[in-house]
Parts: C-alpha cells; sequence; structure tokens
C-alpha cells in the first residue's frame, strides 16, 4: 500500500518535471533565432514563426547598426560631425554585413510569409508605394495554427 503512494507521488513528479520542462525547451530566445536563420540561410520553403523572424530582425537592422555605430562614436568621433557629409569609416562594415545577411534575411522573411499562408512571391509588393501595409500586417500576425500549403506549424506557435 505504501509503495502505491510512493509510485503516484513519483509519477506525479516526473510529470511535473516534464512539464515545466516542456514550457521553457521548446522557447525560440533571441540567440537560437539568430543562429538558425544563419543555418537555414538557403531554405525558402517552410514556416518561420513571429519570434524567429522579428528576433533575426531586431539584430540585423537595430542591434548591429547600432553597435557599429557605438564603435565609430568611440574610435571616430570627428566622424560624427560630418555624418550627413560624407561616408562614416565604417559604412564599408555595416555595408558588408547587409551584403552577408542578405540570403539569410530574405529566406526568413519569406518563411515568415509562409506561415500566414501566403507565398513568397508577396514579397515583391514592397517594392510598391503601399505594398509595405499588408505586408506589415502579414509579418504581425499569427501564424496558421493548422497546417497549410506551406507545410505544418511552427512550435512553438507564435
Amino acid at each position: 500500500m505504501n509503495t502505491n503512494k510512493n509510485s503516484s507521488a513519483q509519477a506525479l513528479a516526473v510529470s511535473n518535471h516534464r512539464s515545466s520542462n516542456h514550457s521553457t525547451a521548446g522557447k525560440l530566445t533571441f540567440t537560437k533565432a539568430i543562429k538558425t536563420c544563419f543555418g537555414k540561410y538557403t531554405v525558402f520553403e517552410g514556416r518561420a514563426s513571429r519570434s524567429e523572424f522579428w528576433y533575426f530582425f531586431l539584430f540585423a537592422n537595430i542591434l548591429v547598426p547600432f553597435t557599429i555605430g557605438f564603435i565609430e562614436g568611440i574610435f571616430f568621433p570627428e566622424s560624427l560631425e560630418l555624418a550627413w557629409m560624407e561616408p562614416a569609416p565604417l559604412d564599408w562594415l555595416l555595408s558588408l554585413f547587409y551584403l552577408f545577411i542578405f540570403l539569410p534575411y530574405l529566406a526568413v522573411y519569406i518563411r515568415r510569409l509562409h506561415d500566414t499562408n501566403h507565398s513568397g512571391w508577396w514579397i515583391l509588393i514592397y517594392f510598391t508605394i503601399i505594398g509595405i501595409i499588408p505586408l506589415l500586417i502579414w509579418l504581425c500576425t499569427s501564424g496558421d495554427e493548422k497546417n497549410n500549403e506551406f507545410g505544418q506549424p511552427v512550435l512553438p506557435i507564435s
């Protein structure tokens, strides 16, 4: 009788341990999202979660340019006075970075559109005057919770 209580308590403890691990194991962290995007730099099929896309967006458009600008301000303070008149000393580094991330950025953008059940070709409306609005809406909305024509939902759904 006592062993039955112990086995029930052990089963409950294992169940609680698994559920607590499950809640954090599938979370996409900032660094995991960056690694995923660089790892899938030529993968244009499948789907990308909102967190994967927006973490990479944050990395590519805010974190890296800010860091390069900060370094530039420390080592080349005189360039801050002429910032609007001539290129800054490390502009070449930022240009090289954007060249380096072009494919991973394009791939995650297309996979994010797939998550909202839109073809990757919709990225072309970005080049119209008003096309940015629907793209921004699609990038911000939740992905399909069920399978769509581009694959299974990304777990965790975000």
